[in-house]
């Protein structure tokens, strides 16, 4: 599995203006998924968006920059509940709203970037970019999540090789699951 810093190798001449952003790097600080931050979690999900979708020769320019910016919220959601009402419902528009904010955002990226919590969002994505985002979003967590969880429980017992395969299986299971539900 690839780290964050090669992730961001591979996509970094796509993000220059958002990598840029001393306000959009204060991601980095705030927790996510356990030992996850907003930012490395954007990360994944735009490199893992950015090499589906140009595989399939889709817009992967706008789909690796809406990565990024999906959870553009500066704030931990666990802790704090926003002024619009519960986080899960309104982080897309905030996340939005602050991209607005900083950067040029087209259509396609408003679009995945407003619905990229379909269904929860109700109002279907409009474009297949979308749909690509949402799901990813998804898997990223659910192996975020998971990795973390099976590293606590490891931490507690010895350490061998064995663990770290039995990691590896765990996240290339996720992925597994995000390529049949694309074929679905």
């Amino acid at each position: 599995m690839k780290t964050t810093d090669e992730k961001l190798k591979v996509i970094t001449p796509y993000i220059l203006d958002i990598l840029s952003s001393k306000k959009y790097l204060k991601l980095k600080t705030i927790d996510h998924h356990w030992e996850y931050s907003i930012f490395d979690h954007c990360v994944n999900v735009a490199y893992h968006s950015f090499k589906i979708a140009r595989f399939f020769n889709w817009d992967y320019l706008s789909t690796v920059r809406a990565g990024m910016l999906h959870d553009f919220f500066l704030y931990n959601w666990k802790k704090q509940t926003p002024k619009e009402g519960l986080h899960g419902f309104v982080h897309p528009k905030i996340a939005y709203n602050n991209s607005i904010e900083l950067f040029k955002i087209n259509e396609k990226e408003k679009d995945i970037i407003l619905k990229h919590m379909f269904p929860i969002t109700v109002i279907p994505p409009k474009y297949k970019e979308s749909y690509l985002l949402c799901m990813v979003d998804k898997c990223c967590a659910t192996s975020e999540i998971i990795h973390a969880a099976y590293m606590n429980l490891i931490e507690k017992r010895i350490r061998s090789p064995k663990n770290f395969l039995a990691s590896q299986f765990i996240n290339s299971f996720v992925y597994i699951f995000l390529i049949i539900s694309m074929t679905i």
